[in-house]
């Protein structure tokens, strides 16, 4: 198994990113209201991003590991600067795979170079 490694980080390579074409891609995400830094996600394939998986937020520490939280319906994805709604967590029942619903026109997204 090959591994990419950006910055610290590893881009993940499993059944879901081949499932999707097996291109990724990183992305930071800001707060629409105060333009704060929320996560940076690795998005896995083409199309429009609509939920963020929990194994694919890459930073910040906070965020990591939410999917071996027991509680996975809990609290909402916030800013933590203006304390905005961004995404509502739930699982994703074609996968079965916790993830965040983004609330649109919640997040600016911008690739990680």
């Amino acid at each position: 198994m090959i591994k990419k490694f950006i910055k610290s980080k590893l881009i993940k390579r499993d059944k879901y990113r081949s499932s999707r074409g097996g291109d990724a891609r990183r992305l930071d995400m800001f707060c629409v209201q105060c333009q704060a830094f929320v996560l940076t996600y690795q998005k896995d394939g083409h199309g429009s991003l609509l939920r963020l998986y929990f194994d694919r937020i890459l930073a910040p520490t906070a965020l990591l590991n939410l999917e071996k939280q027991t509680d996975l319906t809990g609290k909402p994805l916030t800013c933590l600067q203006c304390g905005a709604i961004l995404a509502m967590p739930y699982i994703y029942e074609k996968e079965q795979r916790p993830a965040f619903r983004i609330i649109q026109a919640t997040i600016i997204k911008r690739l990680k170079k």
